[in-house]
């Protein structure tokens, strides 16, 4: 299992914990998204490009998912929103390469929905 760490900052672009993870066809994958920004409420993670199925949901696939940040509030310490994205690798299907790249974007957005920060990393379906 792949976990993709992804930061947005109290200030600043978010940034992601290396742009591009390779990962075997199927294989489950999770995104940990840590907030020190209070602004962002939400992310969301869309992918590009044909077929990308990254997110199975009830006998078909999605593109993109959206997920609300739970905050924790600390004593004298800054708060965190924090959301755990969960997804799996599509199956890549003869007579494909051995490999597909897919680009995706990690957005985050606030309480009205508008685009507080984003990044584009990709990540790199293996056959095996």
């Amino acid at each position: 299992m792949q976990q993709i760490d992804v930061l947005f900052p109290p200030t600043g672009d978010p940034v992601v914990h290396e742009n591009t993870h390779a990962v075997i066809q199927e294989e489950i994958l999770t995104w940990r998204v840590r907030s020190e920004n209070p602004s962002v409420a939400r992310v969301k993670i869309e992918f590009s490009g044909p077929d990308p199925g990254f997110f199975p949901m009830k006998g078909t696939s999605s593109p993109s998912i959206t997920r609300e940040l739970s905050w924790i509030t600390r004593p004298s310490e800054p708060s965190i929103g924090l959301a755990l994205v969960w997804g799996q690798a599509p199956r890549i299907s003869a007579p494909e390469t051995s490999t597909r790249r897919n680009k995706y974007t990690v957005t985050g957005l606030d309480a009205n929905g508008n685009v507080v920060g984003a990044l584009d990393p990709q990540i790199i379906t293996e056959h095996p």
